[in-house]
């Protein structure tokens, strides 16, 4: 029989007494979490100003994943909680340029191997802290990770914020680009939906494009189909904070075969009813066509990566596709036939925000 030491093989957990370290609670952490480190959810760690605007900014309650890039412990994680908010002090800056700071959390474990961290005295060590959160001033204006700032390539760390310290100032305060956001979160969900109408099935004649009211409260539903209930709610899931979407409307007709003239106008998404408070819209996208003689097909499609309002999450939605006629020789708008068809593609995401 041999040792862990002796066999090169950890384990978790056997009973009888059997010896469990550090290490082989952090090698379960690192294995469960797939090796992913940041932020556990999406609200956590973030880097604010002060109530009251001063020198330093206050880091959030919230929990976090952060890989070891100690010697020898690449497949360990440790796992942290910051369960009060913490102030963080920025020094002044007294130069005429902007400075940069790096906002990071870091593991300080001066009995991982390798480690250049100081133990603490004996009577210190089981309250000890060990993880903190830690400023690295002066970094380039480019800077996203703290593994980028040279002399802390190693380090067991994550970056929770980067801050632009004006120059001659000192103080952080709610002015758009002062703190920016660097979190990731360790193991964000996605959930992705496909809804598809085939207007074969549909039984649906010749609809063509006709409504003219402006983006965004104007504009019609099309195809129509898309109003029936069911066919496009959605459940929007309470942790989405982005969603990645696609509309594609497929062997459209567009005529008359005789006609010809340059036609236009838009399409974008509508989520929930015009007639809903937390009604959401799209980016507004445009289809044109040519000057062409003939009748012919074309496929249109508009997509968008688009951040979700709280107001909408956790919520079932209808997702309509709209369009609106904007100029042009209107007998030549697109049509929707028995040829057509129809597909929503959404990919909800859960990003730190």
């Amino acid at each position: 029989m041999a040792s862990i030491q002796e066999a090169g093989i950890d384990r978790w957990f056997i009973g009888g007494g059997a010896e469990h370290t550090p290490e082989s609670a952090r090698r379960l952490v690192h294995t469960a979490t797939r090796g992913n480190e940041g932020v556990g959810g999406v609200s956590d760690l973030k880097v604010m100003p002060l109530a009251i605007p001063g020198q330093g900014v206050r880091v959030i309650t919230g929990s976090a994943l952060v890989r070891s890039r100690y010697v020898g412990g690449e497949t360990q994680t440790y796992q942290a909680n910051i369960f009060r908010e913490v102030e963080v002090p920025i020094a002044q800056n007294t130069t005429n340029q902007d400075r940069y700071d790096l906002v990071i959390l870091r593991v300080e474990d001066p009995h991982a191997a390798g480690s250049t961290y100081p133990k603490p005295a004996l009577e210190l060590l089981a309250n000890e802290q060990y993880i903190y959160v830690r400023v690295i001033s002066g970094v380039s204006a480019t800077t996203t990770r703290v593994q980028q700032v040279v002399g802390h390539e190693n380090d067991t760390a994550i970056t929770l914020g980067r801050i632009k310290v004006p120059a001659m100032k000192g103080t952080i305060d709610n002015i758009t680009g002062t703190i920016t956001d660097l979190r990731k979160v360790a193991q964000p969900m996605s959930e992705r939906v496909v809804r598809a109408i085939n207007l074969t099935e549909a039984g649906t004649g010749y609809k063509q494009i006709t409504n003219t009211g402006a983006y965004p409260t104007g504009g019609q539903t099309w195809p129509a189909e898309a109003e029936s209930a069911g066919i496009l709610d959605i459940d929007i899931p309470e942790w989405a904070t982005y969603m990645a979407y696609t509309i594609t409307w497929s062997q459209l007709f567009v005529g008359p075969k005789d006609g010809a003239g340059n036609v236009f106008g838009g399409m974008w998404l509508q989520v929930g009813a015009t007639i809903d408070p937390d009604v959401w819209r799209g980016q507004l996208s445009n289809w044109d066509i040519a000057e062409k003689a003939g009748g012919h097909t074309m496929t249109m499609r508009v997509a968008d990566t688009a951040y979700i309002k709280p107001e909408l999450r956790g919520k079932t939605k209808r997702f309509f596709p709209r369009v609106n006629l904007q100029g042009g020789s209107a007998v030549n708008a697109p049509s929707v036939n028995w040829a057509s068809s129809f597909d929503l593609d959404v990919t909800f995401k859960q990003t730190a925000a």
